[in-house]
């Protein structure tokens, strides 16, 4: 029997145990052992009856064995009916018999037994503790776990890797002084066993410490440890926490090298990691390559996608679990609603609460609630989040008010934003973010007083606002930044490189955003306070230490502030880098100058009237297709960032003229974004244009003042604008449209209603176009019309603006295709052409950069577009001119191909 037994054979045991027709303890012993050995716990407890009932009894060898079945099986019962004989025989003092009870309580989740048992033991070795410890730690209380090391600590009782496996199940989300405690344990001990490193590894993952998980899994690989799959999925979402993509690619090789796939735990921790780092199709190419996937596989991906603002992709994902004929469950919905509020799918967002509640009868939880509040928040539904938080069936908590408190902010509503604020001061008394958010929405009001009674009362309670840290892996090597930060070995050089960086940026049109800082101090304070933030020097690191070309990869701990944003686009198109940067809130990719946030949102137009709307795109190559609709009982939707099969737009612009006379093909140019590139008057004056579009109105809607920028121009708040009134009549004079276009890359732009676009339609009318105004900044000139360049926000409601400006007049509609840049080759861009003159339109315009520099690729040469392209597209009906982007780039371009166009 023992032969079998230790060769893990119970059946062929069992067919011995059979045959013995006398058996004693010892035969009975080596039975249940052998079941137990084999993970047979039902029939370990059984064999134990059948002992107790053929009269033999058990000893110290049964009672640790059958003891052991019972912890595994959950079988409480039997652990008690076998804890009463063991105390009558004395057996219960016993090592083994008295560790076995530990753990059989603990699993069971009476820790008050388990710890009796434990306290009145005369003799206890390592095992005995750590069976206490793993009874806590099973049972989520990570504080008594710890309690009890310290205890050992004080007795002399050395923790070994039996301890710290123990400790595994309550890693997650406990303080830094419990995370410290556990490290000092850890560095005293042997770290002779894999086990020990896979826990630490996974208490800093787990803890909101990535740059400490990564580093130690490096010094693991330096000690000659081989990482099994436990450790693999506890340090990939580390690298992702970091983006330490270099880093997670090699464990990647490695998971392939050793054939530790298929494995959920580890397919699942890929897709996390590529997930986090913006490499949305590796983390599909892993989830697709999946032999099994399970809850946590199907929304690791939707929730990838719902992070990178790719909401169609979930619903495609979520679609597909339904038609699979799985029950999407609680967590499945959380991660759809997530997916739908990052994308600003408010309709669909809408839609999965409703089929959760109503058809598969879930009750929503806080997770769901606060998914909706930030659906509703995002898309600029203020007072209908606010609604709803008071229709939840439970109780709204810290995430809830939360989000509220972040829509507040960015459609500037302080009433609300009072009460969430209020609520969050109650809840989470000890968070810096929300008195920073409440103060961000005071001193975007100007009201400086109530900013510093808000500091007051944090330096009061001692809050400290968390400082910005972003990290940038570089040779494997996670580099943080601090904003500010003077630290770092290569500091002088960055701050150095950061300066020649930022007159560079200037030059091209960077205004920096001060009205971001929080500081009511003089503008050049406040330049200074914006320029040293954590991520524009990890950014400037990056590009001083890789080569040209090698895209960037940066993950801060807190939001991206509106003017880091505007600052990385410009550095993305002065050094032609790409830059991935994610921060708590999505994914912000920047290439050539403009910011793709892969958010998709559509819109509904559906006008009485024809409309007239140009989507333009500033970088590289575009077509814009001049489409006159008229209402057909029908709709049009226009697609964002579509998915396959759908056209795909990448900018938003909508031009409303309040003209509808044809025009004979011409250039169309923007004007207003650098005080270098000349007057209005002498742009029209060159007779290049045929259009001329004063770039931008930045701030506007969601109550909000409007703002006119143009950028070293003039200022329209002093009221020196007025003057480009004679400039305008005198373009108008030469037959030149001239328009004023809303939004634009920086700006702060939203519409909270409809009632809200029909005030910004009238606010529009009245101040730039036919209207009346006391206040008009830009004199008394009639504008021709109006340019939505509405490049980020909210897609909502912007319908409702363009059919408020229809009621003032007809109008036309332009689209505009995706980049298709020229690379050297026309074939493409002709092909192109081909597909949009398909389309029924009046007329179509080529968009192009002026200058190399005004896109950073894509530019075409006059020649070639001269010889090449317009020989082909002016041959069609529809050929309506070229748009191009913009006059300060314009130094030759318009005067080298006017004749031709």
């Amino acid at each position: 029997m023992r032969a079998y037994a230790a060769c893990g054979k119970p059946n062929i045991t069992r067919n011995v145990f059979d045959k013995i027709p006398e058996r004693n303890n010892v035969i009975f012993n080596v039975m249940i052992r052998s079941y137990v050995n084999n993970q047979f716990y039902r029939d370990a407890i059984f064999m134990y009856r059948s002992m107790l009932s053929y009269g033999v009894a058990p000893d110290h060898y049964t009672l640790p064995c059958v003891l052991k079945a019972c912890s595994a099986s959950n079988n409480l019962r039997v652990g008690v009916q076998i804890h009463c004989p063991a105390v009558k025989k004395g057996l219960d003092l016993t090592l083994f018999t008295g560790n076995g009870l530990i753990a059989m309580y603990g699993k069971c989740g009476f820790l008050v037994e388990a710890r009796q048992v434990l306290n009145e033991m005369p003799y206890r070795d390592i095992v005995s503790w750590n069976s206490m410890v793993a009874g806590y730690a099973q049972n989520g209380r990570f504080d008594d776990a710890l309690e009890v090391c310290k205890e050992m600590g004080s007795l002399g009782v050395k923790p070994d890797s039996g301890t710290m496996a123990s400790l595994s199940p309550a890693v997650t989300n406990t303080c830094r002084e419990n995370v410290m405690f556990v490290k000092e344990m850890f560095m005293n001990m042997a770290r002779d066993e894999l086990v020990a490193w896979n826990v630490m590894i996974a208490v800093y993952s787990n803890n909101s410490m990535p740059r400490e998980a990564v580093e130690l899994y490096s010094q693991m690989e330096a000690q000659r440890f081989e990482p099994d799959a436990i450790t693999i999925a506890s340090v990939l979402p580390a690298c992702g926490d970091v983006s330490a993509l270099s880093q997670g690619r090699r464990i990647h090789e490695f998971v392939e090298t050793k054939g530790l796939r298929p494995n959920l735990s580890v397919e699942n921790a890929l897709i996390d990691m590529y997930a986090k780092c913006g490499c949305l199709s590796e983390a599909r190419e892993v989830f697709n390559g999946m032999q099994l996937r399970d809850v946590v596989s199907w929304t690791s991906m939707m929730s990838a996608y719902g992070r990178s603002g790719e909401g169609h992709r979930a619903i495609e994902l979520f679609t597909k679990i339904q038609d699979l004929g799985l029950i999407p469950d609680s967590i499945a919905f959380v991660s759809i609603l997530s997916a739908c509020s990052h994308a600003g799918l408010l309709s669909e967002g809408r839609h999965y609460y409703r089929l959760m509640t109503e058809e598969y009868k879930i009750v929503p939880r806080l997770e769901h609630c606060a998914c909706m509040v930030d659906l509703l928040g995002r898309a600029g539904q203020v007072e209908e989040a606010y609604n709803f938080t008071s229709q939840m069936p439970i109780e709204p908590n810290e995430r809830v008010w939360g989000a509220l408190l972040s829509a507040c902010h960015v459609y500037n509503n302080m009433d609300i934003g009072l009460v969430a604020a209020d609520h969050l001061f109650q809840l989470a008394p000890e968070q810096s973010g929300y008195y920073v958010l409440l103060s961000n929405i005071y001193a975007k009001a100007g009201r400086w007083k109530d900013v510093t009674s808000i500091r007051s009362i944090m330096k009061g309670r001692g809050i400290k606002k968390v400082p910005g840290v972003s990290n940038v892996e570089l040779h494997d090597r996670v580099h943080t930044f601090l904003a500010g930060d003077q630290l770092h070995p290569q500091s002088m050089e960055i701050y150095e490189e950061l300066d020649v960086l930022v007159g560079k940026m200037k030059e091209a049109g960077y205004v920096p955003k001060t009205d971001t800082a929080l500081h009511d101090v003089e503008e050049e304070d406040k330049e200074n306070h914006l320029a040293v933030h954590s991520e524009k020097l990890a950014v400037v690191f990056a590009i001083i230490n890789t080569e040209l070309g090698t895209p960037i990869r940066v993950t801060k701990n807190l939001r991206v502030c509106e003017d880091c944003h505007i600052a990385i686009k410009f550095m993305s198109k002065i050094t032609g880098r790409k830059i991935i940067l994610r921060d708590t809130n999505r994914y912000h990719h920047f290439e050539n100058g403009t910011s793709v946030e892969l958010s998709s949102t559509k819109i509904q137009l559906d006008f009485s009237q024809s409309l007239f709307v140009i989507l333009t795109l500033k970088a590289s190559i575009y077509f814009i297709a001049v489409v006159e609709i008229h209402r057909q009982n029908r709709a049009v939707s226009l697609w964002i960032a579509a998915s396959l099969g759908e056209v795909s737009f990448s900018g938003l612009s909508f031009s409303t003229f309040l003209s509808r006379s044809s025009q004979a093909a011409g250039i169309s140019v923007y004007w207003g974004q650098n005080g270098g590139e000349g007057t209005l008057a002498d742009t029209c004056a060159t007779g290049n244009y045929q259009y001329v579009n004063i770039a931008f109105l930045t701030t506007f809607g969601g109550g909000q003042t409007p703002v006119l920028n143009l950028a070293g121009h003039c200022d329209p708040a002093s009221g020196t604008c007025t003057s480009l009134s004679n400039d305008i009549r005198a373009c108008q004079s030469r037959g030149i449209k001239v328009l004023l276009s809303l939004g634009g890359a920086t700006g702060s732009y939203s519409l909270s209603s409809a009632a809200n676009a029909q005030e910004v339609a009238d606010y529009l009318w009245n101040t730039y176009l036919g209207g009346q105004s006391s206040s008009r900044p830009l004199g008394d000139a009639v504008l021709d019309g109006i340019d939505f360049d509405i490049e980020s926000g909210s897609g909502q409601f912007w319908d409702e603006l363009a059919r408020a400006l229809s009621r003032y007049s007809s109008q036309r509609k332009f689209y505009n295709n995706g980049q298709c840049e020229y690379g050297g080759t026309v074939d493409n861009l002709l092909a192109r052409w081909n597909q949009w003159t398909a389309v029924p339109s009046n007329q179509i315009f080529l968009g192009l950069p002026a200058a190399p520099e005004a896109a950073g690729s894509g530019y075409m040469p006059p020649d070639v577009l001269i010889n090449q392209v317009l020989p082909t597209i002016k041959s069609s009906s529809k050929y309506g001119g070229i748009m191009i982007w913009n006059k300060f780039f314009d130094q030759s371009y318009s005067s080298a191909i006017v004749g031709s166009v």
